[in-house]
């Protein structure tokens, strides 16, 4: 919890303190506002004019997410961005794709990527890299973030089928024609599920769901200026 005052509503927003700081003549506790329903402090705009702003527990937004998320984000956000630009999908869909189908590069013990080196998209088929003895047969290896994604993006030996095509129909077109025909992420993967890329029935909002993980840490980055 914060204590004490800051003497402008722009420091406490923006987390730092250009006019001044900390107001050593206030009492160190925070008042319970019960209008915002949240801690709140009185900050001074003028002489005897103020009001009241609420508090967060912390101010630094990333000591409220899980570190290895985080890591995950930063790891893999600018090959995301590139992904994302030439299958003209959002970064935040690559990312989030990938965080679901690896568990964010193998956080559980029997993530698949373990046993496949780098294959942070589940692709069924050939890779760009060697596999180790124990990998699964039935999934490439990889020799980075980037190349699984742009092998599963832009491969077209596959077997999927979308609307009135087939056979050899990259996930890259599948996303990128919901993505620009307004679909939310959820119905765009949906989609991919149903083009046999995956067998759940709950594909799509599963993946959505890892979509606004990593949008919220990008948010976060971003805000902190260590993401562009």
């Amino acid at each position: 919890m914060l204590v004490g005052i800051y003497h402008a509503i722009g420091s406490i927003l923006s987390g730092g303190s250009p006019n001044g700081g900390w107001d050593p003549n206030v009492p160190w506790d925070v008042p319970w506002d019960p209008d915002l329903g949240v801690p709140a402090v009185y900050v001074s705009v003028g002489e005897g004019v103020g009001v009241y702003v609420p508090v967060p527990e912390d101010q630094d937004c990333e000591k409220q997410l899980s570190p290895y998320e985080v890591d995950f984000v930063k790891q893999h956000y600018d090959d995301s961005v590139s992904l994302g630009s030439l299958a003209n999908i959002p970064d935040t869909w690559v990312l989030g794709w990938a965080a679901e189908e690896s568990d964010y590069g193998g956080h559980s013990k029997t993530a698949a990527i373990r046993r496949n080196p780098n294959n942070y998209f589940s692709w069924h088929g050939a890779g760009d890299a060697k596999c180790p003895p124990g990998a699964n047969h039935s999934l490439g290896c990889f020799s980075s973030f980037y190349s699984a994604g742009a092998i599963t993006l832009f491969s077209t030996f596959d077997n999927f089928h979308y609307g009135d095509l087939t056979a050899h129909v990259q996930t890259a077109f599948i996303l990128a024609d919901q993505f620009g025909n307004g679909a939310l992420p959820a119905q765009a993967f949906s989609a991919l599920e149903q083009a046999g890329y995956n067998s759940d029935s709950n594909y799509g909002n599963k993946v959505s769901d890892h979509i606004d993980v990593v949008a919220s840490i990008e948010k976060c980055l971003k805000s902190k200026g260590e993401l562009k």
